[in-house]
């Protein structure tokens, strides 16, 4: 067999094409987000797995042993260098260690054991080094092809159920990898269909595993942007409700300040005047002071004002939106509305004396730059593309940021943020229309 000649006499530079495996592993998930771009973590990271996945092709285990410990290591090392989710974590690390395993039958079996007579007369170095060659370059290959259908957005949304239920087809694969017997047949031919099973087997359980993970993540996909579309409109429909409220109150608040002040004109009493002025503070809050420019914008900020001083949060808006005409109603309740929202309740976790946040709505270079900065405490939840809520109500809460995204994209613009020392900052770049 054709391992027999490389292992007998090279078996100590047999790590050799695991650490190269690393590397092409490092550069599989390189589109996936880092926590440490550049610096020493990074590339202490990226030691560390490739001296454990050495380690263990050094020990030339069996693939039912080999298989679950390199798991482990490209696993391990997703969760301290990448920022997704722990299922994204398995379901990548899984399909690379099958690309692996194409490279290894590809070049072992189908490749290299026709030709055993012609091999075994060279020297085991260059079987070994041809061999090395033929695996990594099937494997770049096979990982290539599949890349750009393994990073799809919507992945790192699947459930531990899904996840798993996904990942089953491994298990057949697994079962006639492991078994000894399917290599040590003497009949060349039935050898050779042997091969060709299990390279079949194999190339069948990465196609449907991917596939199965992209319609998933589809299906997932399209339930939130229901979910996330439902909570939408019910929060136009809110505005609608608030702002003929808003409405009808300035106009009874203007009616009773016109007879409030005929009244204390008619009578100089003193209890009169404290009346009137008692009756003037209870109704001072009705009274709508916001005027940015925009209509739908002054009836945001007015009732969220009210909200914010209802849980003492000083609110400070620095907001022009007289050229915000052409972002619909609709959506200028899904950008401001759960910006503010989410500002809001995370400035309720934070001591009184800090409770602020401040909102900037500007104009630069035909951009509308929109800035948002509230303070947080502890660490922000979720671990995928935005933070996640800290809501029990994981149905009806958590798509804010991503409706808010969903906004900035339809218009063209762009959305990022920054947390750090205790402050948390949205950033939104949209492109005014020419």
């Amino acid at each position: 067999m054709i391992p027999e000649i490389m292992i007998s006499s090279t078996a100590s530079i047999w790590t050799i094409p695991k650490a190269l495996e690393c590397v092409l592993f490092l550069l599989f998930v390189c589109s996936m987000d880092d926590r440490y771009p550049f610096g020493w973590r990074a590339m202490g990271l990226a030691a560390g797995l490739i001296s454990y996945e050495m380690f263990v092709r050094y020990l030339h285990l069996l693939f039912i042993l080999d298989f679950p410990l390199c798991l482990i290591g490209y696993v391990t090392y997703l969760i301290f260098a990448k920022k997704s989710t722990k299922q994204e974590y398995l379901y990548v690390s899984c399909i690379a260690l099958l690309c692996f395993e194409v490279g290894k039958i590809v070049t072992n079996d189908l490749l290299m054991q026709p030709f055993y007579p012609q091999l075994s007369s060279l020297v085991p170095l260059a079987v070994t080094a041809l061999n090395f060659t033929l695996v990594i370059s099937v494997d770049a290959i096979t990982m290539f092809a599949i890349r750009r259908w393994t990073f799809l957005e919507g992945v790192q949304n699947l459930s531990w159920p899904q996840c798993l239920s996904i990942l089953l087809p491994i298990l057949p694969f697994a079962f006639l990898r492991s078994r000894s017997y399917a290599y040590s047949v003497q009949d060349v031919a039935l050898y050779q269909d042997t091969v060709l099973t299990l390279l079949m087997l194999l190339g069948s359980t990465i196609v449907i595993i991917v596939a199965n993970a992209i319609n998933v993540s589809s299906a997932v996909r399209k339930t939130e942007l229901l979910q996330m579309e439902s909570l939408l409109k019910k929060q136009h429909e809110q505005y609608a409700m608030k702002k003929s409220a808003a409405e009808a109150i300035n106009h009874q608040y203007h009616d009773i300040k016109y007879y409030l002040n005929a009244l204390e004109a008619s009578r100089g009493d003193g209890q009169m005047k404290e009346f009137i002025d008692a009756v003037n503070h209870s109704i001072a809050p009705y009274e709508t002071s916001i005027e940015t420019g925009n209509e739908v914008v002054n009836v945001i900020l007015s009732d969220k004002i009210t909200r914010c001083t209802a849980h003492h949060i000083r609110l400070v808006p620095y907001v022009d939106a007289s050229r915000l005409d052409f972002i619909s109603s609709f959506d200028i309740c899904a950008l401001l509305g759960n910006a503010i929202d989410n500002a809001i309740e995370a400035s309720m976790e934070v001591t009184s004396e800090t409770r602020e946040i401040s909102l900037k709505v500007s104009y630069a270079r035909k951009l509308v730059v929109m800035r948002l900065s509230n303070n947080y405490v502890g660490k922000l939840i979720g671990t995928g593309r935005w933070p996640g809520t800290s809501k029990p109500d994981k149905e009806q809460h958590g798509y804010g940021l991503g409706s808010i995204d969903a906004v900035v994209t339809k218009y063209g613009g762009n959305m990022g943020y920054d947390a750090s020392d205790g402050v948390f900052t949205l950033n939104i770049i949209i492109p005014l229309p020419t």
